[in-house]
């Protein structure tokens, strides 16, 4: 495999801001999910977001790119909140596999469970 074929990478974004009410986060996730219906995880508490999600991609810079404008792209459809990128984790399937523990960087975070 070349470095310029496509690679399947695993992505999880962290996202943080000012509290936000549980009801109202949840369904903000809930049509955040039915925008992107490739998100594999959700995870949630009042001032912070964690999702991931496969994707595809020729190198990390690229796939990290396009992870960084997720939640922007879908801030104002979703009604999101209006926080920023405090954590991205890309891995390439074989380090993923390798480093996977399961484990949510949310202490105590509530989950949406999703179906793919």
């Amino acid at each position: 495999m070349t470095l310029e074929e496509p690679r399947h990478w695993h992505v999880i974004v962290t996202v943080a801001g000012a509290p936000v009410e549980p009801l109202l986060l949840r369904s903000s996730l809930m049509r955040f999910a039915d925008e992107r219906p490739f998100l594999s995880r959700l995870r949630f508490v009042a001032d912070a977001v964690e999702f991931s999600y496969w994707d595809e991609g020729r190198n990390a810079a690229e796939v990290t790119a396009l992870a960084l404008g997720v939640w922007r792209d879908h801030r104002q459809s979703a009604m999101l909140p209006d926080w920023e990128v405090v954590g991205l984790v890309v891995q390439d399937r074989e380090s993923w596999r390798g480093q996977c523990d399961g484990v949510s960087r949310l202490a105590g975070a509530a989950e949406i469970t999703l179906t793919l």
